[in-house]
């Protein structure tokens, strides 16, 4: 039988996060669509071409390697079949683009016939598992009770089986659970060692477990009605210890049957996903985007427009025009002094110690009158102020929302005795498609200047978020829960635990500073100059070679942030470095 030297590819791992979101100068521009995903797995022969490593797949494909993790020089890679694990980054300086190695295994070259590398595909279906998935010919499946397993077609029957995919359904109880909670209490992992990632055709929110050995992989996602685990164990000798728990060691099949894990991840669709956050576009909205599951309580306190008689109803600030977005407003009237607010009127206000005591009086003011200055396209809805943004002593923006609805008001005012006055519309927006906020009518003139960001919280408390300074824009990221701020004509999307910049709507190629949250802590770097910023632990490093200048910097739950760029962005990205908040 005719026998080759096989390569093996193990298939692309979806990356989390999240759709791309973008935002630019003063449009807070957005795009939709594909954003490549970063956290790849490949093989290929691994070489030395004049001092840069790299990974040749095919002709056609090749990657630089870097690491700050694994010594690339050290181990005797060179020449060898190698699997390389890590983050992808476009370089548009470079000939290939660049993988950041997390994890490296020299292959085997393996002895295998032809025939047991089928790429006929057959389809799984489950009702009970509520569930369906590719998988090949060459395996075979056993249920029982809420669990598939996946086994080499050969070994059916035997009841020893050399590798096992399994998959397990668990059921929701009363008290409903995050995911990531009910992984770190049902299987004891500490949350620091799950990194969060996407699975399958529903590009559904999963979390892998980071701190495995290379022979146990597992993945862990949740639909409407229950949570599930993926995993993946090699050459479990003993079928009697449950596969959960048993003692595994290398195979020498286990290459392809890894691969064979990779590709039913890759295909693996459930038929109730949390639509929350399998949608990426919702998953990681950023900045002024905020996502559903973001939405004040119904206890939060909201200005509602109560009905009035035809005779107290005020006229609207903006006339629109009909067939044309006004781009001016030449009028805009001044609430009546009735409806001024004062210090008894005012909206109770948490330990809000950073913020004058005129901005709390705004904010109060806002909670109680807003539907007096709502267009006449929003009157007749409840609308939830959700946050404030103070230009100066004298300006504001205010966000609010109804639902899925999103609008922004900027305003100015005065304030005597105690007493909001004076306040007069400067300009409406809407949530656009194609950026995130669209200016509907008016000026603004509070364009480009410092900033000071209050939040409403879910119990309609009003607690300072930054102070941002002019020419940048506040940054935020709820699914790694860090602030900090951007310059305000710069585009970003992310993807893949990475956020891309640019001065154009951003993707990972042509951005030319990428921020990425590494999952291993500060203390595995090993390149650059030990230093501090604001008391966290860093790590400064400048290729003259490249001209790429890279922050490594402290996270507070024991990750790391990767702060990447050209050279000549260096004063850029240390203030970026040293405006993260978490």
């Amino acid at each position: 039988m005719n026998k080759t030297k096989i390569l093996i590819m193990l298939a692309v791992i979806t990356a989390s996060i999240t759709s791309g979101c973008v935002f630019g100068s003063n449009e807070n521009k957005e795009i939709n669509g594909d954003i490549d995903t970063t956290y790849i797995s490949k093989a290929g022969t691994f070489e030395n071409r004049e001092g840069k490593y790299v990974l040749e797949v095919n002709n056609s494909e090749k990657y630089y390697l870097e690491s700050i993790f694994k010594d690339l020089s050290k181990q005797n890679y060179e020449n060898k079949k190698v699997q390389v694990m890590g983050l992808k980054e476009e370089n548009k300086n470079s000939l290939y683009p660049i993988i950041n190695v997390e994890e490296i295994t020299i292959l085997e070259t393996e002895q295998l016939d032809d025939n047991k590398l089928s790429s006929v595909k057959k389809t799984y279906t489950s009702d009970i598992l509520g569930i369906t998935l590719d998988y090949s010919e060459s395996l075979s499946y056993e249920e029982k009770n809420n669990m598939v397993i996946f086994i080499p077609a050969e070994e059916e029957g035997k009841g020893a089986y050399s590798n096992i995919i399994e998959i397990q359904k668990y059921p929701i109880n009363e008290n409903k659970k995050d995911l990531k909670t009910w992984i770190s209490e049902t299987f004891s992992i500490a949350s620091e060692n799950l990194m969060e990632t996407e699975t399958g055709a529903n590009h559904q929110l999963s979390y892998k477990h980071n701190n495995q050995t290379e022979n146990n992989l597992s993945f862990y996602t949740e639909a409407k009605d229950g949570y599930y685990r993926l995993s993946y164990q090699k050459n479990i000798e003993d079928s009697s210890i449950e596969p959960a728990t048993a003692d595994i060691s290398g195979g020498t099949n286990d290459k392809k049957f890894e691969q064979e894990f990779y590709e039913i991840l890759f295909s693996f669709e459930l038929a109730s996903p949390i639509e929350e956050t399998s949608d990426p576009e919702d998953k990681d909205k950023e900045g002024d985007k905020k996502t559903e599951d973001q939405k004040p309580e119904e206890n939060k306190k909201t200005a509602q427009e109560e009905p009035k008689p035809e005779s107290e109803k005020k006229e609207n600030k903006i006339e629109e025009p009909e067939n044309e977005i006004k781009e001016e407003i030449d009028k805009t009237e001044t609430i009546e002094e009735d409806k001024k607010t004062t210090n008894e009127e005012k909206v109770p206000a948490p330990d809000t110690a950073s913020l004058s005591e005129n901005k709390k009086t705004v904010t109060a003011y806002f909670q109680k009158n807003l539907p007096d200055y709502l267009p006449k396209e929003a009157e007749g809805k409840t609308w939830e102020i959700v946050k404030y943004e103070f230009v100066g002593e004298n300006m504001v923006y205010v966000e609010y929302h109804s639902g899925s609805e999103k609008r922004k008001t900027s305003f100015s005012y005065q304030i005597n005795n105690d007493q909001v006055t004076d306040v007069k519309i400067l300009a409406h927006y809407v949530e656009g498609q194609e950026k995130d906020w669209d200016k509907a009518a008016g000026t603004d003139s509070a364009a480009g200047k410092s900033k000071e960001v209050v939040d409403v919280t879910d119990s309609g408390e009003v607690v300072k978020k930054a102070d941002v300074q002019a020419g940048y824009r506040l940054f935020e990221s709820k699914p790694y829960k860090f602030t900090t701020q951007i310059p305000a004509n710069w585009y970003f999307a992310g993807s893949g635990g990475s956020y891309y910049f640019s001065d154009k709507p951003a993707t990972s190629e042509n951005a030319f500073f990428t921020l990425s949250i590494l999952p291993h802590s500060i203390s595995s770097i090993n390149e650059g100059t030990s230093t501090g910023i604001n008391g966290k632990k860093a790590y400064i490093h400048e290729s003259k070679e490249d001209q790429k200048y890279t922050i490594y910097l402290e996270k507070s739950n024991g990750q790391t942030y990767k702060l990447s760029g050209s050279s000549t962005l260096k004063s850029i990205i240390n203030q970026i470095a040293n405006s993260i908040v978490d």
